[in-house]
């Protein structure tokens, strides 16, 4: 049995742990990014932007920041988070 050298495999680990945590702060950014774009018409038009330049130009803490502090100031209204389907009866 053939093994590789111990460089090259933590060469090859470094690489893995490298792309899993690339792809990690790329998927918090964009959920961050998403979650922001849901609540716009809520903030403020200054609040909106601060955030979405501090999301993009601090690309972990940013999101992390945005979870954290950002959310809890701007919660989702009960009456926003559903809908009820058209033409379904009320039953008070």
């Amino acid at each position: 049995m053939i093994t590789a050298a111990p460089a090259e495999q933590l060469a090859a680990i470094g690489q893995t742990v490298w792309l899993w945590s690339t792809a990690a702060a790329f998927a918090l950014f964009l959920v961050a990014i998403f979650f922001l774009w849901g609540i716009r018409t809520r903030l403020p038009v200054r609040h909106l932007m601060l955030w979405i330049a501090l999301i993009v130009f601090v690309p972990i803490v940013g999101p992390i920041l945005w979870f954290a502090l950002g959310r809890r100031r701007y919660p989702a209204k009960v009456e926003e988070s559903f809908t009820p389907p058209p033409g379904a009866r009320r039953l008070d």
